[in-house]
Formats: C-alpha cells, structure tokens, sequence
C-alpha cells in the first residue's frame, strides 16, 4: 500500500511561501514577468520579431488603492486560467527554454501583501475569462466568462491587485517601481515593438534599458559555451552560451552593479549571490566596486532558486563559477587601475585639506606670538625678535632641502640641494606649507645613513608625506572598494610628521633655537610645545576621521 502525498491547508502552505517575497516591487515584478513571458511565445512563433507593438502597463490607482499589470499579449485560454490555482508547481514553461517561469508559484506572490487578485484575459480562441482568488480561503469561485468589452485588447491579460494592507501600500512608487523594472529586465526593454510602462494617474514613466555602451571603460565580452568539472569531464551549453558583458567603467556608475541574469531576468547582484560570493577569490573588492557594472546571463544553464534569490545546486554550477573566477582576475587588474588613479586623486584632496588646516593653525600661532613676544618685552627679558619687527606665521618657510636658491631665516640667500626622487617643492607661498604626498617607492626612501625609510621630506614650501613609507602603509585602512580611510592612527601619524617640519621651521625661522634655554626651563618644554601642537592638529583632523578620503573637506 501507498500513501499519497497531500496538503491539508493549501491557503496556508502558499501564505507562508509568499513571505519569500520583501517588497512590494519584488511581487509585481511576478506578473511583469508572466507578461513578458507570453510576449516571448509571439517573439518565437515570428521568426525574433514582434508581431504588432507590445504594451506591458503598470497602474497604480490611489483613490481604489489598487494595482493592475495589462498586457496585450497572446491571453490565456480557460484550462490555463484554472491552472493558475489547480496546477500550482506545474508551469508549462519548464519545458520551454526561451522562456523564464519555471515553478508555477509566481502568480500566488500576492498573498503577502494583499487580499485578492483578479484574472482577466482574452484569447484569441476562447474569448474572455475571469476569476478572483483571495489570500484567506481554500475555496475558489469558479472562472466566468465574461464580455469581451470587459477586456482593452484584442488579446491580452490583465491581473489586478487589491486589499493591500497598509504598510505595503507606502510601498507603491511609480518611479521605484519603474528603477526595478530597468534592474530587472534591463536587458529586454532595448527590444523593438516592446514597451514597459508605469502609470499613476497622471504621471507615467516608460521604462528604459540600460545603455552601457554610453559609458566609456573597459569592456569584457566573453561567451562560455563549455566548462570542465572536477573529474576533468567537459560539460557543453548546446542551447546558449553563458554570456558575461561587463564593463569597468571610468567613472563610479551609481545603483548598476552587476547582475546575474536569466534570460533577461534579474537573478540578483553578482556580489550578493551567496553562492557565487564564496567561490568568489575577490569578493567585494570586484563585484561590489563602483566602477564596475554589466550582467552576466546564464541563459537557463543554471536553474534559479523559486525566489530567484540565487542558484542551486546542479552539476554546472561550481565548474561555471571557476570559469567566472579567471574572469574575475582579468577584471580586477583593470580595476587595480583605476584604485591607483583613484587614490593619487584622493592623497591630493587630503593634502589639500591639511594645507588649509595649517593655514589656520599658523594664524593662530601668530596671535599667540604676538602676544607672547610683547609679554617678554614688557617684563624686560632679553628676546631676539625676527627682523622687520613683525611676525607672521602665515608666511613662514622652513629649511630647505630642494632645488634652486631659498632665503634663510637670517635672509642670507643659499643654494639648496636636490630632494629625494627630484621633487621640486613650491616656493613662496603666500600662507604656511604646501602638504602633498608622494608615491616614491621604497628603494627611493631608503636611507643608507639611518637605515631608515624617510616618511617625509621639507623641499622649498611644500611638505612631501611619502605613502611608501612601512609605517604610513601600516595605518592606512581601505574599504571593499580600495578607498583609502582617515583613521585615528593615519591622523596622528600624518600630524606628527607635519608637526615636526613646521615646529623646527618655526624656531629657525624666528631665531628661538639659540634663545631656547633663556625661554624654556628644559627640553621637556620644548617636547609639550611639539605635542601641543600635535594634538592643535589632530583636533582639526578629527571631524574627518573614519571619512573615505574621496570624502575629505566636506565636513
């Protein structure tokens, strides 16, 4: 004797299945799909083209508080109407390779968010069908026909959602529904004679395809028609290739990551399939970078999950993803590229910012020696002020060691000597130091004397912070995507360095070193005056702590 398999309470089994489902977005795109899926059918019966135009509408009615999907597709006949709640996991379209519904659920997603769904569609063999399901009950009433009035299009369908509860209804957006709609058909709405449309009242919106062509990149265009799994046995694509187009752009492309597709279809993010993401050798690091975006179609070779939330787990999978991963290497050296541009660009937004930084701190440390300079006179203690009587801090120079000719605190003009890597620093500055950081390498920063890495260098104005040094490569913190971060230790490292060329300028400058033991009772005074100064710095530095450098300066 047997036993027969049974569900008790079918309402509740597909209640408790449609909770795969998130957003409101992620349901409508369901019957956008079904629709799109009978355009493919008149696509294959003529010949990859499309009969007559192909309209797919999208209607949010606030005043009924319902959601309708029309097509003016083929439409159903009445044994496919009743399949839709006899037949649930036996779609026909499993068999059919050209087209994407493979479970026979899509249709039951409404059962989430809201009460009923009503069916009405046209053929143009069995005329006008309708039928009403609700998400609380095991009894359906049966399908009726119904005038062909009662439907816009020769043939057709259209499916209308209502009894929203009220947090999913927030949900409903005429332009977030039409971005998901670009993310998640992309790829089909480039097509000729098809148009995807979202309409609230008066606005409406026609989806549009994704250009990638437009941007300018690299591009990465490759077909897997074969792969070898661990045996060493080849596993052949007969039908189609897995297709990969992807593009490093040269530019951050916002909201277009790239995507896992099936037949047109968005899968999900390349970077969030969990499958993929732990073969993945690079991770975040590609799939995940700003400047890179495209699809990869799989073209039916790998089987989505019933939430199409990711793949399962079929002989082809690993090997294709090995395929993906040499492909990935190629891209990441294209993007290795572009994190080199991109972290020169941001060292110099960050030196630029310290420049200004210390612009400021150099003025108050005029009003500060002012002041100081006429306490001492006052007192009758012996002080050797610069010359000109007056000090301005904003236009100090430090002791050189570039190239050209450089006038000394004292204002004896001399020769100074050529910098590490033949940097030329830039003189005469109206305020304070120019701070930039340079990329000379390691075998150029070795000091035989020290044998030491310099970290840093005084040529003319300019203050050379050099990122090749072990200990600034040490505290230096990058995201998924290579961005540098302004972290605690990089801001403390960068303003010790700074602090030691504009404190030793400062004294040189104003002639305090031979008056240090008249002005300061022991070097431990002059220490808290270099650390003071640190700490000055490292209050400015703080607001920009734990910011991308990209991000420096807009705090």
């Amino acid at each position: 004797m047997t036993r027969k398999l049974t569900i008790a309470d079918p309402q509740a089994l597909l209640n408790n299945m449609a909770t795969v489902y998130t957003s409101l977005n992620r349901i409508l795109m369901e019957y956008i799909d079904n629709s799109l899926d009978d355009a493919e059918k008149l696509l294959k019966d003529n010949g990859g083209k499309y009969p007559r135009p192909i309209a797919i509408v999208c209607s949010i009615n606030r005043q009924k508080k319902e959601i309708a999907i029309t097509d003016n597709c083929r439409g159903m006949v009445q044994d496919d109407l009743v399949g839709l709640v006899e037949q649930v996991g036996e779609s026909k379209k499993k068999y059919l390779s050209w087209l994407n519904g493979q479970f026979g659920f899509g249709f039951q997603a409404f059962r989430v968010s809201n009460d009923e769904a009503e069916v009405t569609t046209r053929s143009a063999t069995d005329g006008t069908w309708q039928m009403a399901v609700q998400s609380n009950t095991n009894d359906i009433e049966d399908e009726k026909r119904v005038p062909d009035k009662a439907f816009p299009h020769p043939t057709g369908t259209k499916v209308v959602l209502r009894g929203f509860e009220s947090h999913w209804w927030k949900e409903a957006s005429v332009n977030d529904l039409a971005d998901e709609i670009e993310l998640h058909f992309g790829p089909m709405l480039g097509r000729d004679k098809l148009e995807v449309m979202v309409e609230d009242g008066s606005k409406v919106r026609i989806c549009r395809p994704f250009d990638m062509s437009l941007i300018p990149g690299s591009e990465f265009n490759i077909d897997i028609d074969k792969v070898t799994d661990t045996s060493g046995m080849t596993i052949s694509f007969p039908l189609q290739p897995v297709q990969v187009r992807l593009k490093v752009a040269d530019q951050p492309v916002p909201n277009r990551k790239p995507l896992f597709t099936n037949m047109g279809r968005r899968i999900d993010e390349v970077g969030r399939m969990t499958s993929f993401y732990n073969a993945s050798a690079a991770k975040g690091k590609v799939w995940s970078h700003p400047n890179l975006t495209g699809y990869i179609e799989v073209n039916q070779n790998l089987s989505p999950m019933i939430d199409r939330a990711d793949f399962t787990n079929t002989k082809k999978r690993s090997p294709l993803y090995k395929e993906l991963v040499k492909v990935e290497e190629q891209i990441h050296k294209e993007l290795a590229k572009i994190i080199k541009e991109a972290s020169a660009e941001n060292m110099d937004k960050l030196g630029k910012h310290l420049t200004k930084l210390l612009e400021d701190l150099a003025k108050e440390d005029r009003l500060l020696f002012r002041e100081t300079a006429t306490q001492v006179r006052a007192g009758g203690t012996e002080y050797e002020e610069a010359p000109e009587g007056g000090v301005d801090l904003t236009k100090i120079r430090g002791k050189h060691t570039g190239t050209g000719t450089a006038k000394e605190a004292g204002g004896e003009t001399v020769k100074v000597k050529p910098g590490p890597g033949g940097l030329h620093g830039k003189p005469k500055r109206s305020a304070g130091f120019e701070i930039q950081f340079s990329d000379l390498s390691q075998d150029q920063l070795w000091n035989e004397e020290t044998n030491k890495h310099k970290r840093s260098d005084l040529v003319e104005d300019t203050i050379f912070i050099y990122i090749n040094n072990p200990d600034f490569k040490e505290r230096v913190t990058r995201t998924t995507h290579g961005d540098e971060k302004l972290t605690e230790r990089l801001a403390n490292y960068v303003a010790a360095v700074i602090a030691g060329h504009y404190k030793n300028a400062f004294y040189e400058k104003h002639k305090l070193q031979p008056a240090v033991k008249k002005t300061l009772e022991s070097r431990t005074d002059m220490f808290e005056d270099h650390l003071t100064f640190v700490c000055r710095l490292e209050d400015k530095l703080h607001p920009s702590v734990g910011l991308t450098l990209d991000k420096i300066g807009t705090v």
